[in-house]
């Protein structure tokens, strides 16, 4: 499968599947915009971060919010999302962008883990662009989100065994709904720089046609 050219490219999965860290890394290495779907609704709301949404305003508020974005960004025009901030690359240096052909997607969007399973959404995104599952395993999971869980509202207050009921659970309700999705990339080899640019280059080589 070959990303729909001059559409989104959706990355969906669950929290700590590397939805941004990839994300971020693809979408400079192309030379095309990034987008990461929790950061948009802050900037929108002027919220400093989702963590204050849930806070003052609960998560159905936060999910409507996230809804209205994703369809902003769908039907934005071209020049829109050329404004969105371009990622930073972990892997590869500066003047090293790699060409690209009119195949690559318009922008690169990390959505939230829980973006796909609520309201159309991955209706919207399916239609919209091309949908990629990044699927890491569970222990993968617990072990990310033990250390960047701070910045998730859903998981920022568990302990280590309420964090794995958590993963289990919760991965199991929205496999469904990930399973939906164009593709799926094992996402397990995030942990440092050269295992992100390896990933790179495998995604880039699976799903996206290179300009000669």
């Amino acid at each position: 499968m070959t990303c729909r050219s001059g559409r989104p490219l959706f990355l969906v999965g669950f929290m700590g599947s590397g939805k941004t860290t990839l994300g971020q890394a693809l979408a400079t290495s192309m030379g095309i915009p990034f987008a990461d779907l929790d950061d948009e609704i802050c900037r929108r709301t002027g919220a400093d971060s989702v963590n204050e949404i849930f806070a003052r305003q609960g998560e159905a508020t936060f999910r409507a919010l996230e809804t209205e974005t994703l369809r902003s960004i769908v039907q934005a025009s071209t020049d829109d999302r050329t404004r969105l901030k371009a990622g930073t690359s972990i892997a590869s240096k500066p003047g090293t962008t790699d060409t690209v052909s009119q195949d690559a997607p318009s922008v690169i969007i990390a959505c939230g883990g829980g973006t796909p399973c609520y309201a159309d959404n991955m209706d919207v995104m399916l239609q919209g662009g091309t949908v990629v599952w990044l699927d890491a395993d569970e222990d993968c999971l617990v072990r990310r989100l033990t250390i960047y869980g701070d910045s998730r509202p859903l998981v920022r207050n568990l302990d280590l065994e309420q964090l794995r009921r958590y993963v289990h659970q919760t991965l199991a309700q929205r496999s469904d709904s990930y399973g939906r999705a164009h593709a799926r990339f094992d996402s397990s080899r995030l942990e440092d720089a050269e295992q992100v640019a390896a990933s790179v280059r495998l995604f880039i080589d699976t799903f996206i046609s290179l300009g000669s």
